[in-house]
């Protein structure tokens, strides 16, 4: 009879995912440092007769036979990621290369010990694990894909053969709660804008002027885009575009954070005799702005304050480009699906952008679950900054995960749930990239959902698992493997 590896696990159902995910806790497995388990994953394939491919990325393949009966069924991908984000609250001493996570029950609640808990993506490592060990689960052939270094980028999936993959049926435990099921992800293609400007003396009558505006509500770019808040960015470059008629010229920007921006700071010149009506129209249409946001943003602020004047500065022209840059690239939803306006196919956002010593750099993300929509995003967006003189590179791109009409794999799921829990499951549509994109993009017959237990806080330590929610998932999960 085997032993718990935490005690607060004991006696919790279904044993086999709690087991596991006690197991998996012990071992160090942070990105790009995942070697440890992929020793683990090895020796498990090794002590049950299991092959098991590793690649030169790290990326483990491990092949579970049929039970009987199910011999003549296609098989099913699982797919799950490595590494999670190690993060301990302040002050707390810890080291995740050497220690397992500390795992403290409280309530219906698994936490870890003022660290993250690695339910991200450990909850789906357990059921990979779980099934491969115990014979008595019904289920066809199964490929059980062990992925590293997602956290940091999906890197180890683009490194993976997908030749290898034999399925056309995929289970992804990185989306979805116990009654939420995954049907679309969103790819991604950040872009970097940039130009070399030459600086241009200062005039004698220029007084320089330092813009900020703070308490934007800010959030994630893929989370919170929907909300349509706020970019301090945006804000800006409405603000310098009202300040064409002025012949202002820009000396400095630097974004105050990343994501959806929070804050942002820029210098401008004016000649002195501007001052009382730039400021009157700063501030005029700031109080528009806020207006506008008052909503979703009600803490922004705007501080207007005059500086020391430096030597040079960008060309009114030159400025006049910058301050449009910052208007064009918008931040928030730029197409949901026609049929259900709530469902968002693609959005961009400031990353960050400044201005230094006469160059320019501006970080742009897009998000679209439609690879052709993207493209089309991006071909604007270079027409449109190209006109203002800007360089554009897409500097990385991955694709997205597209619902599909027919999905039979989506359907079983959905029928089971409601067979098992007595009401309908929900669909999620992630607005975020994550690793069922990558292979779908390169089997676009793959056939994917996402399902999870449920679990919240990632990437925090108030990342927490409930104990209740496993049931159900479990349940719903081996209905399906046996009738798939």
């Amino acid at each position: 009879m085997r032993v718990m590896p935490y005690p607060v696990l004991e006696g919790l159902e279904p044993e086999d995912f709690f087991y596991w995910f006690g197991v998996i806790s012990k071992i160090p497995r942070g990105s790009r440092k995942e070697g440890q388990f992929i020793a683990f994953l090895q020796r498990y394939a090794e002590e049950r007769g299991l092959p098991c491919e590793t690649d030169q990325a790290g990326n483990v393949m491990i092949r579970v036979p049929a039970t009987p009966g199910h011999e003549d069924r296609p098989p099913v991908l699982l797919q799950a990621h490595m590494d999670m984000v190690w993060t301990t609250v302040p002050g707390k001493k810890f080291d995740f290369e050497t220690q397992g996570i500390e795992i403290l029950r409280k309530d219906d609640l698994l936490v870890g010990d003022g660290t993250t808990l690695g339910a991200d993506n450990g909850v789906g490592l357990a059921v990979m694990l779980a099934l491969g060990d115990n014979p008595e689960i019904k289920h066809p052939p199964l490929e059980l894909l062990f992925t590293v270094e997602e956290e940091i980028g999906l890197k180890g999936i683009r490194k993976f053969d997908y030749a290898q993959i034999q399925s056309r049926r995929m289970l992804n435990m990185d989306c979805g709660y116990s009654h939420i099921v995954g049907v679309s992800s969103a790819g991604s293609a950040p872009l970097l804008l940039e130009k070399e400007y030459r600086p241009e003396p200062v005039a004698d009558d220029a007084i320089g002027l330092a813009i900020k505006i703070s308490g934007c509500t800010g959030g994630h770019s893929g989370l919170m885009i929907y909300k349509e808040g706020a970019c301090a960015g945006n804000l800006t470059g409405a603000l310098l575009t009202a300040l064409e008629p002025f012949a202002y010229r820009v000396s400095k920007l630097e974004s105050l954070g990343k994501a959806i921006l929070k804050g942002f700071a820029s210098e401008i010149l004016i000649p002195a005799a501007s001052r009382q009506a730039v400021e009157e129209v700063l501030r005029e249409r700031f109080a528009q702005q806020k207006q506008e946001y008052e909503r979703t943003d009600p803490d922004m602020a705007l501080e207007i304050r005059e500086v020391p004047v430096g030597t040079e500065a960008l060309s009114v022209a030159d400025s006049r480009n910058v301050g449009r840059a910052l208007f064009l690239l918008v931040t928030g939803p730029i197409r949901s699906r026609g049929d259900d306006r709530r469902i968002l196919i693609t959005s961009g956002n400031i990353i960050d952008a400044n201005l230094q010593d006469g160059h320019l750099a501006i970080r742009y993300g897009l998000r679209s679950s439609s690879d052709f929509y993207k493209m089309l995003c991006i071909e604007r967006i270079r027409m449109q900054t190209e006109a203002l003189g800007l360089e554009v590179q897409v500097t990385d791109c991955y694709p997205g995960w597209g619902e599909r009409v027919e999905s039979p794999f989506r359907d079983l799921f959905l029928a089971e749930h409601r067979r098992i829990c007595g009401f309908d499951a929900e669909l999620e549509r992630v607005h975020g990239g994550i690793e069922v994109g990558m292979i779908v993009g390169a089997i676009p017959e793959m056939d994917a959902v996402g399902y999870a237990p449920t679990a919240r806080g990632a990437h925090t330590p108030e990342e927490w698992m409930s104990i209740s929610e496993v049931k159900p998932f479990w349940d719903v999960l081996l209905a399906v493997l046996e009738k798939c």
